[in-house]
C-alpha cells in the first residue's frame, strides 16, 4: 500500500504520509462521497481491509505470505492474485 518498499517487512520506521493510509491521500477524494468519509488513518485502514476482504471472498486475491515481527506478531501480508 505504499508504506514500505516491496520485500521489506520492517515497519518500525514506516511512515503513512502520502500512502493510501494517509486520510489526505488523493485516493480518498471521491466525487460521490462526503469529504468526511475518511478523516483518520483508522478510517483508511477500515476501508482498505474491507476492500481486501471483498476481493478475497470470490478468490480474486489470496494471502501468499504472512510477515511476522521478531516476537511473532503478524505485521504484514503479501497478497497474490487468484486464478
Amino acid at each position: 500500500m505504499g508504506v514500505v518498499g516491496q520485500g521489506r517487512a520492517n515497519h518500525h520506521d514506516a511512515s503513512t504520509v502520502d500512502s493510501m493510509l494517509d486520510p489526505d491521500h488523493e485516493v480518498w477524494d471521491v466525487d460521490n462521497k462526503a469529504n468526511t468519509w475518511v478523516t483518520t488513518e483508522t478510517d483508511a485502514r477500515r476501508y482498505i481491509q474491507h476492500a481486501i476482504q471483498q476481493l478475497m471472498e470470490p478468490g480474486h486475491i489470496d494471502i501468499n505470505y504472512i510477515h511476522e515481527s521478531e516476537d511473532g506478531k503478524s505485521v504484514d501480508i503479501t497478497l497474490v492474485v487468484g486464478e
